[in-house]
């Protein structure tokens, strides 16, 4: 297929300064090179969603509903899962909160 082809031409390699930089920074730098020979080149020092590089309120709920999909929860649980850890603003007893999220899988 074109993605294995594609695949075979790529090379990944850990080098300085993201490999002393590590765990503390999630940095990358990445360079391709198109079809007519011109390199494209990127470099982060934090990965999204590194404090440095924090997400905002929706994407962090975006986050959260993508994860639970890739879990193996459908889009309706990933939601109330979402609303019922929100509704936890105020809840003082562990339990509750327990009770609430557990709800939230049925």
């Amino acid at each position: 297929s074109d993605l294995a082809v594609l695949r075979d031409r790529i090379t990944i390699k850990a080098s300085e300064p993201w490999l002393s930089a590590y765990p503390a920074s999630w940095g990358a730098r990445v360079s391709v090179t198109t079809g007519n020979g011109s390199r494209l080149n990127a470099e982060r020092t934090g990965a999204r969603g590194d404090p440095e590089l924090a997400l905002d309120d929706g994407e962090m709920l975006d986050k959260a509903r993508v994860l639970l999909e890739y879990a193996g929860h459908d889009t309706t649980t990933a939601n109330n899962v979402v609303d019922g850890v929100l509704s936890l603003t105020g809840q003082d007893d562990g339990a509750d909160i327990v009770e609430i999220i557990n709800g939230q899988f049925q």
